[in-house]
């Protein structure tokens, strides 16, 4: 089974972020999903994990030092306790891709 441009919900960009995350592909994607949730449920179907891959700096959407400067504005929001008004950058871990294979 290959899971792709599936949003990572323990990323740093859902946790500062939370409805704001801008990586949502349809409205499913605000599930909850996450490697752990995903691995343990589908381990309980009989398949195990065989790679993962968080894609960023290769995709067209990487934009590296606007994207850190966005999010150290989150962060800066978040520790004056001020509310985080714009959307999250594409950022490391935001997206995921997994691949499972039936156990043996």
């Amino acid at each position: 089974m290959f899971i792709t441009a599936q949003p990572n919900m323990e990323s740093v960009g859902f946790e500062l972020f939370g409805k704001n995350f801008t990586q949502p592909v349809t409205g499913a994607d605000f599930m909850g999903f996450s490697e752990r949730l995903l691995t343990s449920f589908l381990s309980e179907l009989g398949l195990r994990k065989v790679g993962e891959r968080y894609f960023y700096t290769e995709t067209p959407y990487a934009d590296v030092e606007n994207d850190i400067l966005c999010m150290a504005e989150a962060i800066r929001k978040k520790q004056c306790g001020e509310k985080i008004d714009f959307s999250a950058p594409p950022f490391w871990g935001n997206m995921m891709s997994l691949i499972y294979t039936k156990a043996t």
